[in-house]
């Protein structure tokens, strides 16, 4: 009624206005909050993608000035003496409510700021603490044995100093790669150094070395990868320490012959010279006036093979004297392996006297029927019959509440996996140091350090957390402009809450299709 601009006409629009939601303000902004959520999310994720990307490889956020508030958490020394140590060690303790006298086990490398017999951390803390024992480190002293195999054996020497020329030169295909060098080189000098490798590597000697330090390497192995776990035991470190023994002295009795001919076979496939171990050779490190002759068999069975094996059974005695112990002897008892076959009770009552602080007399009174009945409650239980490592033992003891039937023999087992093997975990917090706080990062904060360096080196649990949950706790960290809902885990739901974050109405040619 009335022209285009007349009061009824202006209602009757705003009324159809009104009538159409979908161009409603509360629709719009809902519209808009969505929108803007949905851009939100997806720029905090590719925030967080990039984040973890920079954690796992310990790179710089923010150029190489990193400098933050520091709480601390990374504790500073003035120096690394053994007394510095053992002050720092002492304030960690007091701000942590700690005290040194319950400590009751201790371990670190061979360094003589560690270990020193008279002003070493290690006597520091026995001097006020006697029942913190000293474990050397097992993985340090087995890198021992083999360095001081390459030291005092001239051939193994020589041979790795070789090895050491041809991966610096090379690193891939050695021969080809050094017979490259060898065609390409324009000095004299280079092709000299190419040519005398490949020689030194085509010989039967280095073969045979070869040969000999890998099978060696070999029987080492399980016993270094097991030492590099942050959760190996005592026990099993002696087993595994016991079990690579036997191994060696059995390769030698009977390992010649199989070096033997797996030396002979690669020299045949590779059409390399192979030795008559009858025919005579002049000895090293003598002219020929002043050289004496030898058979072939005497140099690579006497003077290699021999030497080399009684040599590494020597270090891994010397070594490894830790194993022989009383203590370390009365800890083995308590092994689950082929239904506690170890078990010595009168070793484990023993076990207690070292331990004086953590048993109480009327525990003497106690220990030896409770070691007999805990003895034959497991042996006979099924539960307990597969079990060959003392952690799990221990895991199965608390799930089962047994640990409470025999509190004495509990504590013995926890006395016995607190005592340190290893410290390759520790050596690999250092060596996570050195890649994440290089020198053109050292105004990095300790807190900022001590997070990042807990991400780089728990790479893996830090894989199995969930972006969705890093975004949540975000959220929740303070107050934010858009807060955004935690997604539902369901599939079904999680493409039905995308679809509706997108948009509730879909668009033809202008046209409502479907809501």
């Amino acid at each position: 009624m009335g022209t285009v601009n007349s009061c009824h006409n202006e209602a009757r629009i705003q009324f159809e206005a009104f009538q159409d939601q979908r161009h409603s303000v509360g629709n719009i902004l809902r519209v808009h909050s969505r929108d803007m959520e949905i851009d939100y999310r997806t720029r905090l994720t590719a925030m967080l993608d990039v984040t973890r990307f920079l954690l796992k490889q310990g790179l710089p956020f923010r150029r190489h000035d990193e400098s933050t508030s520091s709480s601390n958490r990374v504790v500073h020394v003035p120096d690394t003496s053994s007394h510095s140590l053992k002050m720092a060690i002492d304030a960690l303790f007091v701000q942590h409510g700690l005290s040194l006298s319950r400590l009751r086990g201790q371990g670190y490398d061979g360094a003589s700021n560690m270990r020193g017999e008279f002003n070493g951390l290690k006597s520091l803390i026995l001097q006020e603490n006697p029942f913190a024992m000293y474990v050397h480190c097992f993985s340090h002293q087995l890198q021992l044995v083999l360095v001081a195999v390459a030291h005092d054996n001239f051939t193994v020497s020589e041979f790795f100093g070789y090895i050491t020329m041809i991966v610096n030169i090379s690193g891939a295909s050695l021969i080809e790669v050094l017979g490259n060098v060898y065609d390409d080189a324009s000095y004299s000098a280079n092709k000299g150094v190419a040519a005398g490798l490949i020689e030194k590597m085509e010989s039967y000697q280095f073969v045979f070395v070869l040969h000999l330090m890998k099978y060696i390497l070999g029987i080492t192995n399980e016993l270094s990868l097991s030492l590099q776990q942050g959760d190996q035991n005592i026990v099993q470190a002696m087993s595994l320490v016991r079990s690579v023994k036997c191994r060696l002295q059995d390769f030698r009795e009977d390992g010649w012959q199989i070096i033997l001919e797996q030396v002979n076979t690669f020299c045949e496939l590779n059409m390399i010279p192979i030795l008559d171990m009858e025919d005579n050779m002049l000895t090293r490190g003598h002219g020929r006036r002043r050289g004496q002759l030898i058979t072939n068999f005497h140099h690579y069975r006497v003077e290699i093979f021999c030497q080399v094996v009684d040599l590494i059974i020597q270090e891994m005695n010397n070594r490894f004297l830790v194993v022989s112990t009383e203590l370390l002897g009365c800890i083995s008892c308590l092994h689950p392996r082929n239904s506690f076959s170890q078990f010595d009770v009168h070793k484990l009552i023993h076990l207690v006297d070292f331990y004086p602080e953590d048993f109480c007399g009327t525990d003497y009174l106690f220990l030896e029927q409770q070691l007999m009945s805990y003895f034959y409650n497991l042996r006979d239980d099924p539960y307990f019959s597969s079990i060959d490592d003392l952690g799990i033992l221990a895991q199965k003891l608390v799930e089962t509440e047994k640990h409470l039937v025999f509190p004495l023999v509990y504590r013995m087992i926890e006395l016995a996996l607190v005592l340190p093997v290893a410290t390759a975990s520790v050596e690999r917090v250092f060596s996570a140091m050195k890649t994440m706080k290089t020198d053109l990062r050292n105004r990095m904060g300790d807190e900022w350090m001590n997070d990042s360096l807990v991400v780089y080196i728990e790479k893996d649990i830090f894989s199995t957390i969930e972006n969705e949950q890093i975004l949540q706790h975000f959220q929740q960290m303070q107050s934010r402009r858009i807060q955004l809902p935690p997604l539902v885990p369901t599939r079904q739901s999680s493409q039905t809450s995308v679809m509706e974050n997108r948009s509730s109405i879909k668009w033809d040619k202008g046209k409502a299709l479907e809501f």
